[in-house]
């Protein structure tokens, strides 16, 4: 992960659990809870359909992302979260049961090293 951000060790500052997400922390000037890679891999129950779309509640306009042999989205309009946007991307992939949700601090990593990161994540989940 630190590779595919272009970070390095130094700048590494550990990690954290917080309601089931695991979040990656760095040093890059202010606070490290400020630029994070946050990553959720929520568990599909037996018998459930396999999502191929992020949650419909989510109050939030997604556009389909290009990912190898998975399903991807980013979120593109967040009218009630407008510093969402201008803080990070958030990111949904899914690959049959297997799904993944990402939260990338832009401080922390560009939109290409964003994307390349969330295709590294589902490929890891299988």
């Amino acid at each position: 992960m630190l590779a595919t951000c272009g970070r390095t060790e130094a700048e590494y500052a550990g990690e954290s659990q917080d309601q089931g997400e695991c979040q990656f922390h760095f040093r890059l000037g202010g606070e490290s809870k400020d630029s994070f890679v946050a990553v959720n891999r929520p568990l599909i129950p037996p018998g459930t359909p396999a999502p191929v779309i992020p949650d419909p509640l989510l109050p939030w306009t997604w556009k389909k992302l290009q990912l190898r042999d998975a399903i991807g989205f980013v979120v593109k309009e967040a009218p009630k979260h407008p510093e969402m946007l201008e803080n990070q991307y958030t990111f949904w992939a899914a690959r049959g049961r297997q799904v993944i949700g990402m939260k990338i601090m832009k401080k922390a990593c560009g939109e290409s090293q964003s994307l390349a990161l969330l295709q590294k994540a589902i490929d890891a989940a299988n």
